[in-house]
């Protein structure tokens, strides 16, 4: 009877100890189980920021602006409009320029040209007449307009600043509304001055 009871012995302690490994299973499992349900727990209270969550710099009322060092425009003072970018509009002032050049050159000049916006910054005017030519609106920023005859022209509103009139013929010329800061040479006697800027910067508020 030894041998049995041994084996019955044995036997109890496999089984003991497969009973002691399947808890430590379960109790693996569960810690798994615990972990994941954690972590899972920490991905709920932090959900991802997204595009709506990052703040956007506005302006005073709220507003965002996309690019608020974006450039200025300034409108004070009496400028040219500097280089003509646009191909049309380019051509187009260099046939009003063609037309000035080529009237002035003709047997009575200019007189009742339609010249209105042209662009001129540039000596190319010098000397021409353009007498009696309608200028409303031209910018002669700077330009080299010395012994230029502009009598009886309409220049209202033109923009004559920095340019050198020096033996320009400005008589009975309409400069209504125009600009000749620091202009120079300029001889206004004979001119139709109204609400005009003077060469030294002074405002003529003449009647029309």
């Amino acid at each position: 009877m030894a041998r049995p009871t041994r084996t019955l012995v044995a036997l109890l302690a496999v089984a003991a100890l497969a009973a002691g490994c399947s808890d430590d299973g379960d109790d693996d499992t569960t810690t798994g189980t615990t972990s994941t349900t954690v972590a899972m727990d920490d991905t709920a209270a932090a959900p991802p920021t997204t595009a709506a969550d990052t703040p956007v710099d506005g302006g005073e009322d709220g507003e965002g602006t996309a690019d608020p060092s974006g450039p200025t425009t300034s409108t004070t003072g009496a400028s040219s409009t500097g280089p003509i970018d646009d191909p049309a509009a380019s051509a187009a002032n260099d046939e009003l320029v063609e037309r000035a050049t080529s009237c002035s050159s003709t047997t009575g000049g200019c007189d009742g040209e339609e010249l209105r916006f042209v662009q001129v910054t540039d000596d190319s005017l010098a000397g021409a007449d353009l007498s009696g030519a309608d200028l409303q609106g031209a910018d002669f920023s700077g330009a080299d307009l010395r012994g230029t005859n502009f009598r009886n022209a309409d220049l209202a509103g033109a923009i004559l600043a920095r340019a050198d009139l020096t033996g320009a013929d400005l008589n009975g010329a309409n400069l209504e509304g125009a600009i000749l800061a620091d202009a120079v040479g300029a001889d206004l006697d004979g001119a139709l001055l109204c609400t005009t800027v003077l060469p030294d910067g002074t405002f003529d508020d003449g009647i029309c």
